[in-house]
């Protein structure tokens, strides 16, 4: 810790300390694991910007030609993981990893009595050094030949600003919203991808254990299908699930995604009954999605689908 805090202050001049330590705090060992300090510092740098007035931190890379890498760094919304990789999917990115991580809320200290202001008197602000926060980045390819990274970038940016602007109201009106924008996104891609050979059911290999008293880990193994994390993340917050990280790899055609998820409201590990309507939800979702592309009116299909 002192050695990672050192390194991390001497790549983030302008924090202060105890920013920097408060913040590794809440890293758990796998986000550690998964990018060095130089990556860490940016992050951290990217989520000092965040406000109200500014919700989201969108880091993008071209890393060759047709591959583009995307950070999303933002307040943490239910929903919000379903509508970012619909984001992705319709703005033309064929998702090929990913690594999806939550930061904790830090506990606030109780107020002084003397100074606590009335309840509703003033909005409460958020604030990235203490509430939960997103850090997501993924890894895809342009799926349109023509498309460039500079036209990508532009449509992604509009959109994914305008999804989570709409999260930040927290009213069911403007999450309702942003639902509509992404199908009408996701619905306009799967129209563009022309004929495809007819679907299929292919096999599914799903597994779920516990991992920590409080987290219970899906791992799925299909094929890929498309806009498949998409209702897949919708159909799991629709549960009132937590997703605490995801980790997403696409080799050859087969999705491997684990997906590590939490219950808010007992901070325990789910019973038999729960366990058994996920599964029901992963194996429904899948099957869903094989055919999704040839639905006549997908758009109404991703909203029934709920």
């Amino acid at each position: 810790m002192n050695f990672q805090l050192q390194t991390i202050q001497s790549l983030c001049p302008g924090l202060e300390p105890k920013v920097i330590e408060s913040h590794l705090r809440r890293l758990d060992h796998e986000y550690t694991q998964r990018f060095n300090p130089a990556v860490i510092s940016e992050h951290l740098q990217h989520l000092c910007r965040l406000s109200p007035s500014n919700p989201a931190e969108v880091i993008l890379r071209a890393v060759d030609d047709r591959t583009v890498e995307c950070t999303i760094l933002a307040f943490d919304h239910p929903f919000e993981l379903s509508l970012i990789t619909g984001v992705l999917t319709g703005t033309g990115i064929n998702i090929e990893s990913g690594d999806v991580f939550t930061l904790p809320t830090v506990r606030r200290e109780r107020a002084d009595p003397t100074v606590r202001r009335r309840r509703g008197t003033v909005p409460r602000v958020h604030d990235p050094h203490r509430d939960a926060v997103i850090i997501d980045r993924f890894v895809g390819q342009l799926s349109a030949a023509t498309d460039t990274f500079d036209r990508w970038a532009a449509r992604f940016n509009n959109s994914i600003t305008e999804v989570i602007t709409l999260l930040e109201h927290s009213d069911k009106e403007s999450v309702d919203k942003a639902k509509h924008r992404v199908n009408e996104l996701v619905t306009e891609r799967l129209a563009s991808l022309g004929a495809r050979p007819a679907p299929m059911l292919y096999p599914v290999n799903l597994d779920m254990h516990q991992i920590e008293a409080s987290r219970t880990r899906i791992r799925i193994v299909a094929q890929d299908t498309p806009a498949f994390l998409y209702s897949l993340s919708t159909a799991l917050s629709l549960h009132g699930l937590l997703i605490h990280r995801v980790r997403i790899r696409n080799e050859n055609g087969q999705a491997c995604d684990e997906i590590d998820l939490v219950d808010p409201t007992t901070q325990r590990s789910f019973d038999q009954a729960v366990l058994e309507r996920i599964k029901l939800s992963v194996l429904l979702t899948k099957q869903f999605t094989y055919f999704l592309d040839r639905s006549p009116d997908p758009f109404t299909a991703l909203t029934r689908f709920e």
